[in-house]
């Protein structure tokens, strides 16, 4: 599969494999808070801990502004996620293609999210569930892969409707 190299191409992949695996990730657990009888939980206990540095075991209930305020930074650390993996894969340190990819994106968020539970929010990870926590990131990591292979699965042309260039003889020239 060819892999596009324009600037272009990487960053529209770039900041919609984020936006999207950020949406995916917050879809997951909007249902897995409602069918728990939580709704809204889980973004307000993230925003509680990490913005309003509440200890994972004293949240016991959902605030409006903590969950406001960590979608957006959800949302800006996802974009930092998709920019990172897009920039691997367009260079193409991602070994394979969707699968490969898949499982490089859904490492990278598993060992981030245990990296920021070890050192920084201990507790935050039981907190929110580890069964819950790892289907959230396998969804977050296939709509992510999905976007990114997406982007890059057509060939890098400019319009299928151009017709093609020979650029391999010299330029004619004009006058004499």
């Amino acid at each position: 599969m060819p892999i596009s190299t324009k600037p272009g191409d990487i960053a529209f992949a770039s900041i919609l494999s984020g936006a999207y695996a950020s949406a995916a990730i917050a879809l997951f657990f909007l249902v897995a808070d409602a069918l728990g009888g939580r709704i809204l939980y889980t973004p307000s206990l993230m925003g509680q801990v990490v913005l309003f540095d509440t200890g994972p075991a004293d949240v016991t209930a959902v605030r409006l502004d903590a969950f406001a305020l960590y979608s957006v930074v959800h949302l800006v650390a996802f974009i930092g996620i998709g920019s990172l993996v897009t920039q691997a894969y367009s260079r193409s340190l991602i070994p394979g293609s969707g699968p490969g990819l898949f499982v490089f994106t859904l490492g990278l968020l598993t060992a981030g999210t245990m990296a920021v539970d070890w050192v920084f929010y201990p507790g935050i990870i039981d907190a929110i569930g580890r069964l819950p926590l790892a289907l959230g990131n396998g969804t977050a990591s296939a709509t992510m892969t999905a976007m990114i292979y997406w982007t890059f699965s057509t060939k890098d042309s400019a319009s299928p409707t151009e017709p093609p260039t020979d650029r391999s003889g010299p330029s004619p020239r004009t006058g004499s």
